[in-house]
């Protein structure tokens, strides 16, 4: 093998071990309260369909202020 070959394999290992110890050290900030979804369909099966306000408002008070609604006229 090429020496340039090798000093570009040690550089890149260097480089990736840099970046998962960066990585590692990383806390994730928590997500907001709000109900648990699944993927791509979120809280479609949650809502109830006849009167989704009511769903909206109960939600509304058990997750707070970072759950609600806005009546939209079109």
């Amino acid at each position: 093998m090429s020496d340039s070959l090798v000093f570009g394999v040690k550089c890149t290992c260097v480089a990736l071990a840099f970046l998962w110890f960066v990585a590692r050290k990383r806390n994730p900030l928590p997500y907001p309260p709000g109900p648990k979804g699944f993927p791509i369909i979120g809280n479609a099966f949650d809502i109830n369909l006849k009167t989704p306000q009511f769903t909206y408002a109960k939600q509304g008070t058990i997750f707070g202020l970072s759950f609600h609604t806005v009546l939209v006229v079109v």
